[in-house]
């Protein structure tokens, strides 16, 4: 949950940036840093841990394809998931599909993310004073909020 003085510092250093174009530039860049912490109610932080969801994701689907041919899966060929055996699932085939149902999952919160970042920030930028970009970055903020994970 982000605190709930975000909206309030912001607006403020809005108000208080005489240059409509730096006004907008600093909503856009809160509105990215929203979506960025709605993002980590979700995924660990970490670049690394990222490349690491991402190479996961890569070697569910193959392993998946090799099932989906009628074959069997050797853990000593997947190291990467058969790391998961115990923890995400109790074999192999089942945390492949662990795997790709949260990487679907994940991408259908992402894109309502996305989609509500570059319209605010579209929004922000297109104000025409700073009352409407006030207008413009709380509901952007706003309707960020209901996407936070609610089991985070």
């Amino acid at each position: 949950m982000p605190p709930r003085n975000l909206t309030t510092n912001i607006v403020a250093q809005i108000e208080a940036e005489p240059d409509l174009s730096r006004a907008r530039a600093l909503a856009c860049g809160a509105i990215d840093r929203r979506a960025e912490e709605v993002r980590l109610t979700y995924l660990t932080p970490g670049s690394g841990q990222a490349m690491a969801y991402l190479r996961k994701e890569a070697r569910a689907r193959e392993a998946q394809a090799v099932l989906d041919g009628g074959g069997s899966l050797n853990p000593a060929d997947w190291p990467l998931l058969a790391g998961e055996i115990g923890a995400t699932a109790p074999d192999l085939p089942q945390v492949v599909a662990s795997i790709i149902a949260q990487a679907e999952a994940w991408e259908a919160v992402a894109a309502q993310i996305e989609t509500v970042r570059l319209a605010g920030k579209a929004a922000a930028m297109a104000a025409l004073d700073h009352a409407s970009l006030d207008a413009e970055l709380r509901g952007a903020l706003a309707a960020l909020d209901p996407l936070e994970d609610p089991l985070a």
